[in-house]
């Protein structure tokens, strides 16, 4: 049994060292290929991540992609004239340079996660504030929950 296993594990290292030194069979012959798409997986995404991954800055635990107001980790750092200070996203980013927009989300799409990718706000809570930022956003694809706060009012959107 011990001679079976000392086999299959010799096999399969050979087997994928073969496969690392072939570039034709690992698409590297062409030499590097442009970036088509950015894809981001946040699994637990709170304010304050959404917001480092969506801008490269840190930000305060209520709000979305702004700047921080308040310090709740001693080792972070923020400037008091920048406070509340609009960061710009990677979404604005990938608009501005022409490329198609989208978000995905199992969530509300104004959730703190998806929302600091096409908003900015003080209050990650607001969902109304944040839908309205987001309809002005000009976003290509959005699929996620939270139509009551993309509609006007009078077409029972919430208040």
């Amino acid at each position: 049994m011990k001679a079976g296993k000392v086999f299959a594990s010799l096999a399969l290292a050979f087997l994928l060292a073969g496969c690392a030194t072939c570039p034709a069979r690992n698409g590297m012959s062409d030499g590097p290929r442009p970036v088509k798409n950015v894809i981001f997986l946040l699994t637990d995404g709170t304010g304050p991540v959404a917001t480092a991954y969506a801008t490269g800055h840190k930000g305060s635990d209520k709000g979305i992609s702004v700047a921080p107001w308040h310090i709740t980790i001693a080792a972070a750092d923020g400037d008091p004239a920048l406070e509340y200070i609009p960061l710009a996203t990677i979404l604005e980013e990938a608009r501005l340079s022409g490329r198609a927009t989208g978000l995905v989300a199992i969530s509300n799409i104004q959730h703190a996660t998806p929302a600091a990718f096409s908003s900015h706000w003080h209050d990650r809570s607001n969902y109304n504030e944040i839908g309205e930022q987001q309809v002005y956003q000009n976003i290509d694809v959005v699929l996620g929950g939270g139509k009551q706060y993309l509609l006007p009012r009078e077409l029972s959107g919430s208040d």
